[in-house]
């Protein structure tokens, strides 16, 4: 039993994520990059809020690469997921990008409020 009326055609959500899945990451991607390229200039290097926001850059594109095979993760070999490394690993690394992502922030802040 559906919740939606006959007429609702349900298929077009399926379209609209699986295009954020793919759109939002990319866009992400590219962004990081750019404020990574941008925060090493010679002028920017020197100032010390540069240094988080660098960093910040590096821990958003791990969490866009994740973003990005996270719909395909059912796909790799089971040998793989049988691996205790890995299985604890990837949650870690993926909670630690996140995690540290808005402390670089934090930092990023109190430096420029101190300075």
């Amino acid at each position: 039993m559906s919740y939606f009326p006959k007429w609702v055609d349900l298929n077009i959500f399926h379209k609209i994520q699986d295009f954020t899945e793919i759109f939002i990451p990319v866009v992400g991607f590219i962004a990081n990059v750019a404020m990574f390229v941008v925060f090493f200039e010679k002028n920017l290097r020197k100032q010390t809020f540069s240094i988080y926001f660098q960093a910040m850059a590096i821990s958003g594109l791990f969490m866009n690469i994740y973003l990005f095979l996270q719909p395909n993760v059912r796909e790799f070999p089971k040998q793989i997921h049988k691996s205790i490394v890995f299985c604890k690993l990837i949650p870690f690394l993926i909670y630690f990008a996140t995690t540290i992502f808005a402390w670089f922030q934090v930092a990023a802040s109190i430096d420029r409020l101190i300075l």
